[in-house]
């Protein structure tokens, strides 16, 4: 069996920058953490999927990964 890991620090979920430049034009940067291994693959995954699919004219321009291990 593989060793299941838990994380045991909170979930932080913010917005750390948000703005709209114009009346089409949105812009939103968000901070996610802590994240297990892989995780954060797939909740971008996810993200790219629901906008691409459900919001015309949207898409993710950029990510940015910090302390991965």
């Amino acid at each position: 069996r593989e060793k299941v890991t838990i994380s045991n620090r909170t979930l932080q979920w913010k917005c750390v920058e948000s703005r709209t430049d114009s009346k089409r034009l949105f812009y939103g940067r968000f901070f996610l953490a802590p994240l297990m291994k892989g995780q954060a693959d797939t909740i971008g995954i996810a993200m790219r999927r629901a906008l691409l699919g459900e919001i015309e004219g949207t898409c993710i321009t950029s990510n940015a990964l910090f302390k991965v291990k």
